[in-house]
């Protein structure tokens, strides 16, 4: 073993009361991480496929939709000459109509929960005549049979997540399925089920703040954090491109103290994963709670950003190297695809990489893991970058805009929570809209135990932030807006938010302290009144906090990618 390349940037040694690992100390176990199998086992690969396109060739293609799923409505119409339109309805949203609403028939198939689609069949001449839709429950059927048939069923223990084809404003002329093997198709052969089950749950990010940039923040001077941020996008975007392109092969695994850690860098970045196990809340003897962090740390910016997730319950026999390798191998589809992954897909792709590290034992347990969540919540990890403004929208443009909200928790006194929030030709992109405390603003000096450390002081200030991004459903024409209501624990404070981009002219924001219970405020009614601004920057009061809110663009954001950034409370000043 060699020690580390010299050019490896220097890490503070304790961040925000998190003692980093001694990346530059360490020694180097291997370079360039290879994953044990060339290709993805069949039984592991949850890639989407597609089957043949049937029909003419004709119209505008379309394919929209496969990885949001599970599907939940499937809609078709009809007219006199045949089937005239299709649209496909998620959890996280629906696609456009594509074709036209017909008037003669309609097929409406409302997918229960443990129904899926398995094959689907018809005719068509000029345009699809006659479809059939072939569930785990029951046939569904539209149009009139004519021309040339086709039909095509999904290999076992895989499901149809969605529909592609060719399409005009009048008719469908040709349609396709996309489809990919079930998540729950790991957990069959007669395994035992886990008792407790597996439960794996996010660390929401936390920034770590050193003296000038808590300064920044106290002086509300948020063009200057927006600059520091751009330098950081500066310095980590070639690791995030390294990872993208070269996934396992862009990191090392390196040993310090005995502990293990990869850790992928530049010479003014580095990103790493690794892992800490803790006793289990029940059967320590057998079971334990392994601890994913996942950091990054831009040089010239001098900012860190750690999230990552909780893993309980996991068997003692699993190492936690083996599950830091796990979302080693999950990273490069998360940084090329993950912000149009819908949370089940997710969860597939980290099942796949478990699977293609040679990691049955964990594989196997990941649809146990995220069942209560419905699907792997990929918020943390993703709002780190979103964040750091690591934004991959450059090859793939999310529909047509994006939004990201980020609510910073500067108020030293009283935890925060996420409480309701209302859409405007908008849906959550990055996850699901679900309860999130926000932690206390940790000041320099006070105490900070994250799990699964143990320092003795914070040298740095900590803030944690809630982080959300929203996409538009329409896209002709349409922008998006979005309301937003969070409040203090005690229910005694909350604070409202909105934000309107739209399609022609600049964009508005709102901010407005709730002096009672949050629970209580009509949030509709808010977003709807005129009390907009049309400006970067705003500030209310909530009780006896500065609340201030910053949009860096008003228009012409850089792949349409905004932000509103909202800070409840300020830190004080170090002077």
């Amino acid at each position: 073993m060699t020690e580390l390349p010299v050019n490896l940037p220097k890490l503070p040694k304790s961040v925000g009361g998190v003692t980093l690992p001694d990346f530059s100390n360490a020694r180097i176990i291997e370079r360039h991480i290879k994953l044990p199998f060339s290709t993805v086992p069949e039984r592991y690969d949850f890639s989407i496929k597609k089957s043949d396109c049937f029909g003419a060739e004709r119209g505008a293609a379309f394919d929209e939709g496969a990885t949001w799923y599970p599907l939940k409505i499937v809609h078709f119409t009809s007219t006199s000459k045949g089937i005239s339109s299709y649209r496909g309805h998620y959890v996280k949203g629906a696609t456009r109509i594509y074709g036209r609403a017909g008037d003669v028939d309609d097929l409406t198939l409302l997918l229960e929960k443990d129904e899926y689609i398995t094959g689907f069949s018809g005719t068509f001449t000029e345009v699809i005549t006659s479809l059939r839709i072939q569930t785990t429950k029951k046939q569904h059927s539209i149009g009139e049979k004519s021309g040339t048939p086709f039909k095509f069923t999904v290999p076992q223990d895989h499901h149809v997540v969605g529909f592609y084809g060719r399409a005009d404003e009048r008719s469908l002329y040709a349609l396709g399925v996309s489809y990919n093997r079930r998540l729950e198709s790991l957990t069959t052969g007669g395994q035992p089920r886990a008792d407790p089950p597996p439960d794996l749950k996010p660390i929401y990010s936390s920034l770590y703040l050193n003296s000038s940039t808590r300064q920044q923040w106290a002086s509300n001077d948020m063009s200057a954090i927006n600059s520091q941020r751009l330098q950081a996008q500066k310095d980590l975007q070639p690791v995030y491109d390294n990872i993208k392109k070269n996934g396992t092969g862009a990191w090392v695994l390196a040993e310090f103290d005995g502990k293990e850690y990869y850790v992928s860098s530049s010479n003014t970045a580095a990103v790493w994963a690794y892992v800490r196990d803790e006793p289990a809340t029940t059967r320590a003897d057998e079971l334990k709670k392994s601890i994913v962090s996942i950091g990054s740390y831009s040089v010239n910016s001098q900012m860190v950003g750690i999230s990552g997730y909780i893993w309980d319950n996991l068997p003692i026999q699993i190492a936690a190297s083996v599950v830091a390798l796990a979302f080693v191998a999950f990273m490069k589809p998360l940084i090329s695809e993950g912000v149009s992954w819908g949370i089940s897909y997710a969860a597939s792709r980290l099942a796949q990489a478990a699977g293609d590290a040679s990691l049955e034992a964990l594989a196997a347990l990941i649809p146990s893991s995220v069942a209560g969540a419905g699907g792997l919540i990929i918020g943390g990890v993703i709002g780190i970058a979103l964040f750091f403004a690591v934004i991959w929208l450059s090859d793939i443009i999310f529909r047509q805009y994006f939004l990201t909200v980020n609510v910073f928790n500067f108020d030293s006194s009283s935890i925060w929570k996420n409480v309701t929030w209302y859409a405007d030709n908008a849906e959550i992109s990055n996850d699901e809209w679900k309860d999130v405390q926000i932690a206390k603003y940790v000041p320099a000096g006070g105490q900070l135990y994250p799990p699964g450390f143990s320092p003795p002081t914070a040298l740095e200030s900590v803030v944690t932030y809630f982080c959300i991004a929203f996409n538009n459903v329409s896209t002709f024409l349409e922008g998006l807006g979005i309301g937003m209501v969070v409040g203090r624990d005690d229910n005694a404070q909350g604070l409202a938010l909105k934000y309107i981009l739209h399609r022609f002219g600049d964009n508005e924001i709102g901010l407005q302290g709730i002096p009672g219970n949050p629970n209580s405020f009509d949030l509709p009614n808010y977003y709807n009144s005129g009390s907009w601004v049309q400006a970067n920057s705003t500030e209310t009061t909530v009780g006896s906090l500065q609340v201030t809110g910053y949009t860096p663009y008003l228009s012409g954001a850089p792949d349409q990618a905004y932000e509103f950034n909202v800070n409840v409370g300020l830190p004080p000043p170090l002077f």
